[in-house]
């Protein structure tokens, strides 16, 4: 089997939610982190996937 891709997301609250909901809906997820504040932007946040490979 296959290691774990990491996928992070950066971005507003909402796109994050909106593209984790279609790679939730594409790819098996072994693992995902909770949502953490950028370090770069105040208003952005990250979203850490681990994505099996199909």
């Amino acid at each position: 089997m296959s290691a774990p891709v990491s996928v992070r997301l950066i971005g507003e609250p909402d796109d994050v939610a909106q593209v984790a909901d279609a790679i939730r809906a594409a790819l098996a997820i072994s693992s995902e982190s909770r949502l953490y504040p950028s370090r770069r932007d105040s208003s952005h946040v990250r979203l850490y996937l681990e994505v099996l490979p199909s």
